[in-house]
């Protein structure tokens, strides 16, 4: 995961050194969906944080009332 969000920014500083004559356009649309990628792993791992959360708060919610 830590690598996985390293290459926007590795992605971005080539672009930052390319010129137009270099493949700007290709280093920024490859830059475009690598920011997509991990926003999309990021909001995935959110969901499964939030579920987690959620089970354990049940989890007590049902333990405190057996009792």
């Amino acid at each position: 995961m830590q690598r996985l969000t390293r290459y926007p920014l590795l992605l971005r500083q080539i672009v930052q050194y390319t010129t137009p004559d270099q493949d700007l356009e290709e280093v920024q649309r490859a830059l475009g969906y690598v920011e997509t990628i991990v926003s999309r792993i990021n909001e995935g791992v959110r969901k499964r944080e939030i579920k987690e959360r959620l089970k354990e708060i049940t989890e007590e919610v049902w333990i405190s009332t057996e009792k």
